[in-house]
């Protein structure tokens, strides 16, 4: 018999009395200051309360098999309630290194606002002696209002917030809390712990409040809010806290307070089916399991955290779990309780005995969120029957489903499966703590998890990518007749250009030397110029081999990625900003780009995980992708970057209009727009050119109306015409399907093309990004046989790289052919450094990091504004957003290596795609590198400068010039040069060292820039004191002489102000 019982409270499954055992051991640790037990609300000469109840352990307090001698917590109600330690702050146990902690049960009605500060305090000590300046506090914090809760500590002020893990705090469930302060006050570490598990922990320095732990006042030490000034309570806990423990020595997490759990077995599997369709009728036999899971009971708590084939969090679509278990228990009749926040249903051998579902759900109907109870009969016969349970779920509804049993016309309720004989009654306290234990459970096998998931993508790309080899094979001998016959040590690019250069009798250049080589391969791999050591090291590898060495080398290095970045943000125009929204502004996706290439992954996974816009920038997605600030329609903007950059079908004019010179309509930009907009979406009247009434009529079409509503559909078919079978998991699915599909060799192609322009500096097809007027390619042969080794690879862009970089065509000299309308690729184009590369390489002379400011003007993550992090590589650098030239947001460092990257082309913001930079020659490009600030900066002989060292050596000086040409040019300099610059270093070179011993050095403080505190002229004073000593530079060295210091700086700087230092070889 089935009977609903929504809304009836059941003394049993709320009331169940279940308790707390503390450890004994550490109860006894003599270096305890105090412990407030809260065992009665009697006042003592240990606390003073204030509107604090005392309340019994019972109605889901704090959980233990059985009572024990903790029998009472203290209630805190947010607004009134207080307690006042008889301890001073400045206590002498707790000046330094001592642990506070405890435990802490939030309420579900806690529905606190965000501020930016701890809204709710467990423990705060302060620094004065009026309560008005907090040292330290722990508590509850929210980043949205009324969001999860998260454990958090703070010293004075909202803007000195610490966030750490960002750990989630379950209401209505016991927790425990610690916090750990070792060292001083400006230079030690404070840890924090929620349920034994690190929480965050900050390294204190003293150079800035953030970090620094004053001196504590005379103020008493307060426990569940603080009395602002003496006068105003605030910041108040909503909830209760028992078990608070003040301790005069750092403790190890093993030493904390503990709570007694019950033993527990997780003996239930349970089966988890991803992307269920809507026709599916409850019949799991046409399912696939994705992932199984074990659980204590039979029962579902939230599921563990979903990751992408490529390791980024990910939220659950509409998914099933399903429960087949064995349960014997005793003969006799029973009740069943079931609880359930989904469409479920529970069977007994076979039989239906609850069907919670909402509506016919045949095809299963939208999901609800309301809870519900229901209550059936069954007989046991004392033998082993299996029970099913299924429910399905979709990302609004969080899987809780509690089934719980007891002998019929009892109130003796147990969770159906438990294993364990000491486990608790139910209750919907237990059930939380469950939920709780789970929840950590799940986070201890995250990792894991992850891993698994990303080898699981892994091998479904590499079929993937074998299936596509076949398919490619069908396009044709791919070979030309170049190849046939046709030496395998000669590499395959040389035979096909070899054939065009003897049918044009075309005499390619010669090959350039091994150290221009060496500078080159580096440049185009790594973006950056060759390091001394590795020049060394090149030069002893054997010379009929080294360079394919030095290939491999390089290729194998992280730095390949690095060298990509920047490309990429520029076709897909990555456009984020540190402060407020610009037009089409973007989130960040640049670690996704940078971990892409890193990982080799193919291009065609590229191009896909792109289009899927899957995982924020923090865990390497690319949800900021999706996102194109002040645009009227954001979808729009990202089928016009994908078609440019996967298709070279460049298609902005379709924006407002019909295009007049590309094959494009508006409704073939929309329509694919809708695809990636997953649903139908409107045409916005701005995105349509006006027609006034009696106006001139406009020279282009418009095909669309404002307010035309385009359904999701693929009408490119004359640009990438193929047929993609099986069902999609989403619409953008099939997009990239289409657009990456190797029954074309439109992908394939644009991509080697790409490739191939990057490092040989003009492609087989111009412009790269648009083929929109059918151009014939320089040489078709050989566009078709790299596409097919391309897709061949698996879309591997170090394998066609690799065959690039290893074929005389790329290793040719730079010998200029002016007039030639197609290139015949017979020498190498003369190409300049990049502005990353530019500035990558200056730091790369002198061995110098960044040493920039972090970039973000919201250090303490209150405000939501991006957080870019310490940037080490140019391509990490984006504008600094401080049109308004406020120096509390000045970051000067970043600026001076900003102004340098904009004086050679780099865009601040990227509101649109660009694969070609501006490469004019300004003047002020030299002059930016004769007298900037950052070259200023970067050849001063500093103390900490590995170039001072190399002086500092017993070297003859034509060798210390040699060093310097090495570290600059990469080469050795001839014999005019060297004499040069041998009489420019020379003069009392012998005496060129003072004898002075190397000073401690002080790295210079980054700037610290704060949204929160730009408007006091404390922050102001701060800032522009940074930049002064940005400007002054950090000191010369004591070392050397400054004549002869200020002779090399002279020399180092005539080599980086050399054409020849900006000019690839």
């Amino acid at each position: 018999m089935l009977l609903p019982i929504n809304g009836i409270t059941m003394r049993s499954v709320i009331l169940s009395a279940v308790l707390i055992s503390l450890s004994s051991v550490a109860l006894a640790d003599d270096s305890t200051v105090a412990h407030y037990r809260f065992e009665s609300q009697k006042q003592s000469e240990q606390i003073e309360l204030t509107n604090v109840k005392h309340q019994s352990l019972s109605a889901g307090k704090l959980v233990s098999p059985e009572p024990l001698d903790n029998v009472g917590s203290a209630a805190f109600d947010g607004k009134t309630a207080i307690a006042y330690t008889k301890l001073l702050s400045n206590h002498k146990g707790l000046r330094h290194n001592f642990t506070w902690e405890g435990f802490f049960l939030s309420s579900a009605s806690n529905q606190m606002e965000t501020d930016g500060a701890i809204n709710d305090r467990f423990i705060t000590q302060f620094i004065d002696e009026l309560g008005g300046s907090t040292r330290l506090t722990v508590g509850l914090t929210t980043f949205k209002a009324g969001g999860p809760q998260y454990l958090c500590i703070a010293f004075g002020g909202s803007a000195n917030r610490h966030n750490g893990k960002k750990i989630k705090v379950i209401p209505d469930v016991w927790h425990h809390f610690a916090v750990v302060h070792e060292g001083t006050g400006n230079s030690g570490t404070i840890t924090w712990y929620l349920d034994y598990e690190l929480a965050g922990q900050i390294r204190l320095e003293g150079k800035i409040e953030r970090t620094t732990l004053n001196e504590p006042g005379t103020y008493p030490v307060t426990i569940g809010a603080r009395r602002l000034h003496n006068k105003v309570l605030n910041r108040g806990f909503e909830g209760s806290l028992d078990e608070v423990r003040l301790s005069s020595r750092p403790l190890k997490p093993e030493e904390f307070l503990r709570i007694k759990e019950y033993s527990f077995e997780r003996n239930v599997d349970v089966a988890v089916f991803e992307d269920v369709p809507k026709s599916f009728a409850w019949n799991f036999d046409k399912l696939q399991a994705t992932e199984m899971l074990s659980h204590e009971f039979v029962g579902f708590v939230p599921m563990p955290q979903a990751y992408s084939p490529r390791g980024y969090r990910i939220g659950r679509g509409r998914h099933a779990a399903r429960i087949v278990h064995d349960i014997q228990l005793p003969a006799g009749d029973y009740d069943l309780l079931m609880r359930a926040t989904a469409d479920t249903i529970l069977t007994a051998d076979g039989k239906r005995l609850i069907d919670a579902r909402v509506g016919t759900n045949n095809p299963l109907g939208d999901l609800t969120l309301a809870q519900r109870d229901y209550r059936a009969t069954w007989k046991s016969t004392g033998a082993a029957t299996p029970f099913e349970l299924s429910a399905v779920f979709d990302k609004n509804t969080h899987p809780d489903v509690i089934v719980c049993y007891a002998p019929a016309g009892t109130d003796k309720w147990q969770f159906l499966g438990a294993a364990a004989e000491d486990a608790p009654a139910a209750s919907k306290p237990a059930w939380a703590v469950y939920r709780g234990r789970m929840a950590r459970f799940f986070r201890t096998i995250e990792q894991d998890r992850k891993v698994a998931s990303v080898a699981r993508g892994d091998e479904r790309w590499k079929r993937h990518h074998e299936e596509a080899a076949n398919i490619a094979a069908q396009w044709g001998t791919p070979l030309p007749s170049s190849l046939k016959g046709a030496s395998k040590d000669i590499n395959p690019i040389d035979a096909i250009l070899g054939a065009s250069f003897a049918k044009d009798k075309v005499t390619p250049a010669n090959l350039v030397n091994d150290i221009d080589f060496l500078r080159r391969i580096t440049v185009d791999v790594t973006g950056r110029i060759p390091t001394l050591k590795e020049i060394q090291e090149f030069n002893k590898f054997d010379p009929k081999s080294r360079r394919e060495q030095w290939i491999d080398r390089l290729l194998k290095s992280d730095e390949w990625a690095d060298s990509w970045v920047g490309y990429w943000q520029d076709v897909l125009a990555e456009n984020p900003t540190i402060l407020k929204p610009d037009l089409n502004q973007t989130g960040p996706f640049r670690k996704w780009i940078y971990e892409s290439i890193r990982r080799n992954i193919g291009m065609d996974r590229f191009a896909t995980e792109l289009i899927l816009m899957e995982g924020d920038d923090s865990q390497g997605g690319t949800a900021g992708f999706a996102k194109a600030a002040d645009n009227d329609s954001p979808m729009a903007m990202k089928a016009h970057i994908i078609m440019q950059a996967f298709l070279a079908a460049d298609m902005k004019c379709a924006r407002c209009h019909d295009s007049p010179v590309s094959p494009f309509v508006q409704s073939d930009l929309f329509s694919l727009a809708a695809l990636l907009n997953e649903k139908s979406l409107a045409i916005p009247a701005t995105s349509v050119i006006p027609q006034l009434p009696d106006g001139r009529k406009p020279g282009v079409t418009a095909s669309l109306k404002p307010g035309d509503r385009i359904t999701p559909k693929w009408t490119l078919n004359h640009i990438q015409k193929v047929e993609v079978s099986g069902s999609f998991r989403r619409p953008r699915s099939q997009v990239a399907a289409i657009v990456t599909s190797p029954a074309n060799s439109r992908f394939s192609g644009v991509m080697v093309n790409r490739i191939w322009r990057r490092f040989m500096g003009v492609g087989m097809v111009e412009p790269v990004d648009d083929w929109s007027d059918s151009r014939e390619p320089a040489n078709a042969d050989l566009l078709r046989f790299l596409s097919w080794s391309f897709v061949k690879s698996g879309y591997d862009l170090k394998a066609v790289s690799r065959m690039i970089f290893n074929s005389n065509a790329y290793q040719r000299q730079v010998v200029d052919q002016p007039g030639k309308d197609t290139p015949l690729f017979a020498s190498q184009t003369r190409r300049r450094m990049s502005a990353e590369q530019v500035i990558d390489s200056l730091h790369v002379v002198v061995e110098k990091q960044f040493e920039g400011e972090e970039l973000t003007f919201d250090p303490n993550g209150t405000r939501g504004f991006i957080n870019l992090g310490i940037p080490t590589r140019a391509w990490h650098l984006t504008s600094m957003s401080n049109e308004r030239d406020r120096p509390a947001l000045a970051m000067p460092v970043n600026q001076s290596l900003v102004d340098v990257l904009v004086t050679f082309g780099w865009r601040e913001t990227r509101p649109s795609p660009q694969t070609d930079r501006d490469q004019s020659i300004t003047p002020l490009q030299p002059l930016m590198i004769a007298n900037g600030l950052l070259s200023q900066r970067l050849i001063r002989l500093t103390d900490d400068s590995e170039l001072t060292e190399i002086c500092l050596k017993d070297i003859a000086v034509d060798e210390l010039v040699g060093q310097l040409f090495l570290r600059v040019l990469s080469r050795e300099p001839d014999a005019e040069e060297r004499a040069i610059f041998v009489e420019l270093i020379g003069p009392d070179y012998e005496h060129r060292r003072t004898g002075k011993p190397k000073p401690k050095v002080v790295k210079r403080r980054r700037a610290y820039v704060d949204w929160d505190k730009h408007l006091k002229a404390e922050a102001s004073a701060e800032i522009l004191a940074a930049e002064k000593l940005v400007r002054a530079g950090e000191p010369p060295t004591v070392r050397l002489t400054q004549d002869f210091r200020e002779r090399v700086e002279d020399a180092l700087w005539s080599l980086m102000n050399s054409p020849e230092f900006l000019f690839m070889p």
